[in-house]
């Protein structure tokens, strides 16, 4: 299966230790790492040069690891509902929808 994206574009990722995102423009706020590399799906290293902050629709995102060589944008679903914010992933046939289970708003 083939997913095409735009730099700002952000894919659901069940496999994901982190949320990464490609293009430091995607940060609110940001600031340098000194993260050791991060190893991806296929065993290759690659490296951080920043965490911080994205906004999206509804809501924001803190801990996004700042990973240049990436191709697309990843928000960690693992990440997204064991971080404390008390959120929640729904799939539905043909959507996600991430919710603050306190407050019942759509983040994204």
């Amino acid at each position: 299966m083939d997913i095409t994206s735009t730099p700002s574009d952000w894919i659901l990722d069940s496999g994901a230790s982190n949320h990464m995102g490609a293009s430091k423009d995607e940060f609110s706020s940001i600031k340098e790492s000194t993260k050791s590399p991060i190893y991806l799906g296929d065993a290759t290293p690659t490296k951080v040069c920043g965490e911080g902050i994205i906004d999206l629709e509804g809501g924001y995102f803190t801990n996004v690891l700042h990973v240049p060589s990436l191709s697309t944008n990843i928000l960690s679903i693992y990440q997204i509902t064991h971080s404390g914010f008390g959120r929640n992933v729904e799939f539905t046939l043909d959507s996600a929808v991430i919710t603050d289970i306190s407050t019942g708003s759509q983040l994204a």
